[in-house]
């Protein structure tokens, strides 16, 4: 059922109202949410932009409600929303609509697509018609949509079924608001308010002209390295380096074989050109300088993600602040993904697109970022309690390239040897392998290049596995608990903090960590990493792997919540956050903010954390 209604809405005092809503916008074929070079955002701010109407369903109405576009502002008036939750299925999309057309910046956002992902999300998606399928629902209205594609005016039949399709949504959404919220923990939706509000109430502002000078060096260098290019191809040289087979060609008539590797997904030869490829990153390096042209050529056609990210910041600089679009917990241990075609959480550490990212007027950015957190959150869960004392007292990197080099190493005088300790520190806790960490520290993953013997390599690995023994005890562990899951049984660890079930790892909030459809075959143990059926190995090391992912992630976010109580929240990368503070507030500020990122929670208080931090106008840790 739906009507067209106006009521007066006195909000109850002490409480907040939840008010579901559902924006029916224009779209077309070339302007829509899943054209291929439109990000969220730029649909949403584009001169195309148009509201057909509204659906709203305040929790103490009993009918959900259809206002048609002129109608729009006056309905969304009638709530005062500094004491309102909005709540839509798409709570960014919705909640950016209401913030930059109509002025609404609730006093929090509830986003149910957000909340079926950790629950129903590896069994059938987030889409708001197979989630309420799920629970039992109608589902979506069939065709509705279709019969208004490319139409800026409707005919009155028209808008009544989209008024009905609107609404149907509503009603859904609201059932299905009602199933998952019993197995989300008030410090979830809480967290699902603050990365909403990144998105639709956004702050920060991109420096066109910081931007404006990254896009014309990436351009520079992309358009100098393919004119070398052509000098060797001819006028042919991007279709040459686009294609492999034609780019193999063209480094045999230089007299190179090309690189071959194994395909880790079929298991056959493929042509090794990535970037991480050491025997292709030798080519790149190779005292043949044409055969060197080439590679760095083919890299700058394959990879224009900097000119693409930088056009993107460009197009939001100006006037209006810039949406930070995050997925909520969309990996598979619930950190949080970037999104807008764009994202923020890749941008390089220091890089230059950081610093395009600024503060409003009168305010700054305060950055804090724990300090290996996995690596002390695997001793902490391992009670490998001697080698995670070396981080309260010392320096683990040192510590454990000393081990291996058998003398004193210095921070300052031996920074490669302690690189060499510092990527073991990191990279071998969760199970690598001798030739994958010589690969790792080579092809400059975790930072610079550094080239060691297999043998340097081995005894690295040897030496951190001696040194953490509970570890490689907690690998075998985790191979039996693999087990134990499968067969139904369960298992507990750290006093009840961990249970794991049947396809599940349950955690004392009831966030649980999924692994649906678990099988065992002469290959090992898998599960069904999505709802189209595709799968994934697990095996002991890489499960601790997942665990101490998804631990370190509640460490980080509780956290940040802490943060929020004072501070407004700006963006967030993986195991460090972003907040807004008055440029007087500052250095405040900045201890306040590593005061809180040192404090373990309550269920980890034996864990010792650490913080690294800086303020400053630009984005610039």
């Amino acid at each position: 059922m739906f009507e067209r209604y106006s009521c007066c809405y006195v909000s109850s005092e002490g409480r907040r109202m939840i008010v579901g809503i559902d924006f029916e916008t224009y779209y077309s074929q070339a302007y829509s949410l899943t054209a291929k070079d439109l990000s969220m955002t730029e649909y949403i701010r584009s001169s195309e932009f148009l509201t057909h109407g509204i659906s709203i369903k305040a929790e103490s109405w009993t009918t959900t409600k259809w206002y048609e576009g002129p109608e729009v502002q006056s309905a969304l008036d009638q709530f005062d929303w500094s004491q309102c939750t909005l709540m839509a299925h798409n709570a960014a999309f919705d909640g950016l609509i209401a913030s930059h057309y109509y002025g609404i910046k609730p006093k929090a956002y509830i986003c149910t697509l957000s909340m079926a992902r950790p629950v129903v999300g590896h069994i059938v998606g987030v889409g708001l018609d197979n989630v309420s399928k799920y629970f039992g629902g109608e589902g979506k209205v069939e065709g509705s949509l279709l019969d208004v594609k490319g139409k800026r005016v409707l005919t009155k039949a028209e808008m009544a079924a989209l008024g009905f399709y609107s609404c149907r949504d509503v009603d859904e959404m609201w059932m299905i608001y009602g199933k998952l919220r019993p197995w989300l923990s008030d410090q979830e939706m809480q967290l699902i308010d603050l990365t909403v509000r990144m998105y639709a109430d956004p702050v920060l502002y991109v420096n066109q002209e910081t931007a404006q000078r990254v896009l014309s060096e990436e351009k520079v260098s992309r358009e100098t390295k393919l004119f070398h290019a052509q000098r060797l191809l001819g006028e042919e040289a991007q279709k040459i380096l686009g294609s492999s087979l034609k780019f193999a060609k063209a480094l045999k008539n230089l007299g190179i074989e090309p690189p071959i590797k194994t395909s880790p997904r079929t298991g056959k030869d493929i042509l090794a050109f990535a970037r991480s490829d050491l025997e292709f990153q030798e080519l790149r390096d190779s005292e043949n300088e044409d055969v060197a042209a080439l590679v760095e050529a083919r890299l700058a056609v394959k990879s224009t993600l900097g000119i693409t990210r930088a056009t993107r910041l460009i197009s939001h600089s100006g006037s209006l602040p810039l949406p930070v679009a995050l997925n909520y917990a969309k990996a598979h241990t619930f950190r949080w993904t970037g999104g807008d075609k764009m994202n923020l959480q890749n941008f390089k550490r220091k890089g230059r697109l950081r610093k395009s990212l600024t503060a409003p007027e009168g305010q700054c950015l305060v950055v804090v970022d724990s300090s290996q957190i996995e690596a002390r959150k695997l001793l902490w869960l391992a009670e490998q309690w001697d080698c995670l004392d070396e981080f309260r007292t010392g320096d683990p990197y040192c510590i454990l390239a000393e081990e291996v080099y058998q003398r004193p190493i210095d921070k300052e005088l031996d920074p490669e040897e302690r690189f060499v300790g510092k990527v073991g520190i990191l990279g071998l806790g969760f199970g690598m392998a001798a030739p994958r960490y010589q690969h790792t520290l080579a092809a400059g993953i975790m930072g610079p290049p550094v080239k060691i013997e297999l043998e340097t390599a081995r005894r690295v690995v040897e030496t951190y596995r001696h040194k953490n023994k509970k570890v490689v005890v907690l690998w075998r562990l985790f191979n039996r608990i693999l087990s134990i899951m499968l067969s139904g049984q369960s298992y507990q660890m750290k006093d009840g903090l961990l249970r794991f079930e049947k396809n599940k790892v349950w955690f004392r909030d009831g966030l649980t960590l999924h692994y649906p459809e678990m099988q065992y075959n002469e290959e090992g143990f898998s599960y069904q990493i999505n709802p189209r059926g595709g799968r994934t190995k697990i095996y002991g090391a890489k499960f601790v792997e997942n665990v101490v992912q998804f631990l370190a992630r509640n460490v980080v976010a509780e956290q940040m919540l802490k943060i929020s109580e004072r501070y407004r929240i700006v963006m967030m990368t993986h195991d460090e956050v972003v907040f807004l503070v008055p440029e007087s507030e500052a250095e405040e500020a900045l201890a306040f903010g590593m005061e809180k990122f040192r404090e373990a929670p309550s269920w980890c208080l034996d864990l010792p954390l650490d913080v690294e931090g800086a303020f400053g106008k630009e984005y610039m840790k």
